[in-house]
């Protein structure tokens, strides 16, 4: 099988972000701290991961509510991140995390992440934004990424309830993303949860559509599930479509892990999701399982 690649991984969570519930004891006490990135090599090698992407995350908290111009509470930049990946560059790559109201100098910085760091994609939470993810703002970014040949991830469906955040990652809005820009590579975090089924339906229709699971598995949609299984008779293979990742720390790799083979998917078909699609999509290279730590 390919080498396991984790899509996504945080490089810092704010503190001031209600995370409640939905984070670990322990990441909770990580908030705010730079990642520790022996460790997490340490957990990669424990779950048998090669490679992980690291997001030069951007967060913000209320913005545009009320009358109110909201807090940029995380700016996370390329550099940093860069240098944490630096440590180990073989088993690490570099998302590089925007703030979308940034006008000319979000496009100059993202060709400084990409053409000087080797960045390998762009990524936006746009519900902290208050943003619809086809508000013309975007639309220079997603012109940049696509001139640039690197994909755009953004956190679709519902944002939760720890961002603060207003829904903007309506499965309509994103088919206008889709339309409007058919050489762009569309990453649709979290499936679109609430609204798997209908993005499900959507990537059927745009090839340019990446279902990205980035959830806990045990919250994965049934019809998530069934395209994985190819239980869905007369309809196209979608699953070069579909990359995992932890949004670490959120989701725990290993058991992450465990919980995708409990799912009994097609050797094939397991391949592409965790690790196969992304090194395609991304173009990153993998060190060989014998390099990359032990397996599980």
């Amino acid at each position: 099988m390919a080498p396991i690649i984790d899509m996504n991984v945080n490089y810092r969570l704010h503190p001031v972000l209600p995370y409640g519930k939905y984070m670990t004891q322990e990441a909770k006490e990580k908030a705010g701290r730079p990642l520790d990135v022996d460790a997490l090599i340490a957990r990669m090698d424990d779950a048998g991961v090669a490679m992980t992407g690291i997001v030069a995350n951007v967060g913000a908290l209320d913005v545009g509510r009320g009358n109110g111009f909201g807090q940029l509470l995380d700016d996370n930049t390329a550099d940093l991140v860069r240098e944490a990946i630096d440590k180990h560059p073989n088993r690490l790559f570099g998302w590089v995390g925007v703030n979308p109201l940034g006008g000319f100098s979000t496009l100059r910085y993202i060709e400084h992440a990409v053409n000087d760091l080797g960045f390998k994609g762009v990524h936006i939470f746009p519900h902290w934004f208050v943003l619809p993810v086809d508000d013309r703002k975007y639309y220079p970014i997603y012109a940049k990424c696509a001139e640039l040949g690197v994909p755009v991830a953004m956190q679709t469906g519902i944002g939760g309830s720890p961002s603060g955040g207003k829904v903007v990652g309506w499965t309509a809005s994103v088919e206008n993303v889709l339309f409007d820009f058919p050489e762009l590579s569309f990453f649709a975090l979290r499936v679109g949860h609430p609204w798997e089924r209908d993005f499900v339906t959507l990537a059927r229709n745009y090839t340019n559509l990446v279902l990205a699971a980035d959830n806990p598995v045990a919250g994965w949609a049934p019809e998530f599930i069934d395209l994985l299984r190819g239980n869905r008779p007369g309809k196209p293979d979608m699953t070069e479509q579909v990359v995992w990742g932890t949004n670490g720390p959120v989701v725990d790799p290993k058991v992450a892990l465990k919980q995708i083979d409990d799912l009994g998917l097609d050797d094939a078909i397991k391949g592409r999701l965790i690790g196969g699609n992304v090194a395609r999509l991304l173009k990153v290279k993998a060190p060989e399982p014998a390099m990359a730590g032990a397996r599980r």
